[in-house]
């Protein structure tokens, strides 16, 4: 199994995972935008003969009788239309990132195919139920802004008498940003359950070496193309993911076992990565969340640039 393999394996089921959750709150969002326009029908946005006053008022009244609205409220509460399924896919992702960093060890050669047999990892289900309170609470806010956007853009089209028409066109971008954060919050989630699930089987296995593995791709963004395929101590490895969505896995490696195809591959990808980009990053420039915890960048022990 090639390096590109292993990380498109760690990826699968959160990738499944992902669609089956965005395809959830799109659908919410969906209605909460379809029932805002439909409320707006019942507003009268250009008779001059209405004071703002009064326009405002009935704008206000469209969205506090909007039931999809009162949904939006629910997309982040514990017993909401997506709370359920958030808890199993988190715990999902975490079980797929063992299963996938243990058929990783084996192939690496780390440990054989009888011992991943029988591999005691298990599933951690403090960490799955605080991922899940903390990712619910961060959706919590997203529908109370989304539901302050909602009721802005109504209000905006009202008192400016802009009439249903442009008024919807409000709305829609309202919502369009409110699910574009539940996105990137769902895609994030997963891939951090995976990972904090791959960390401990390279915890467990006492594995010495680990190498950074970003996907080749036009989404891939400089701070993970700077990294892909340098190679850290163990305990000195970034926190992954790096930023809002990243895809990014690590996987073992044996500085006393070099692979010649493993490294031709490394040197491929780097250089398609980094062809067009005027400034490319540094491999140790922080990375965004590691910014916002005030984590210093990891030392690599090598880097592409640096055996190129």
């Amino acid at each position: 199994m090639t390096p590109a393999q292993m990380a498109r394996d760690a990826a699968r089921v959160v990738d499944r995972l992902e669609r089956a959750q965005l395809l959830r709150i799109v659908r919410l969002l969906r209605s909460v935008e379809l029932d805002a326009i439909a409320s707006l029908d019942a507003l009268d946005f250009t008779d001059p003969g209405v004071a703002r006053e009064i326009r405002e008022m009935q704008a206000r009244r469209v969205i506090a009788g909007s039931r999809a609205a009162q949904d939006l409220l629910s997309l982040g509460q514990a017993d909401g239309p997506i709370a359920e399924e958030f808890r199993r896919g988190i715990q999902e992702a975490y079980a797929d990132g063992l299963r996938s960093a243990t058929a990783a060890a084996v192939d690496s050669g780390a440990i054989t195919a009888a011992q991943a047999a029988a591999f005691g990892a298990t599933v951690d289900t403090e960490f799955i139920t605080a991922v899940t309170e903390s990712v619910l609470t961060t959706l919590r806010k997203v529908s109370t802004d989304g539901l302050r956007r909602l009721e802005d853009a109504i209000v905006r089209g009202a008192l400016r008498g802009q009439g249903p028409r442009a008024a919807a066109r409000l709305v829609r971008e309202s919502v369009n940003l409110t699910r574009y954060e539940a996105e990137r919050i769902t895609r994030t989630v997963f891939m951090r359950a995976n990972n904090e699930a791959r960390d401990k089987i390279w915890t467990d296995l006492e594995l010495d070496f680990l190498r950074f593995d970003a996907t080749n791709d036009e989404r891939t963004c400089d701070f993970c193309a700077a990294r892909h395929g340098a190679v850290y101590e163990r305990d000195a490895a970034p926190k992954l993911p790096l930023h809002p969505m990243c895809r990014c896995v690590l996987l073992p490696h044996f500085p006393d076992r070099v692979n010649d195809k493993v490294e031709a591959y490394y040197a491929r990808t780097f250089a398609e990565m980094h062809e067009g980009r005027d400034r490319p990053a540094s491999a140790t420039a922080a990375g965004p969340f590691e910014r916002l915890d005030g984590i210093p960048p990891p030392k690599p022990v090598s880097t592409m640039r640096s055996t190129a």
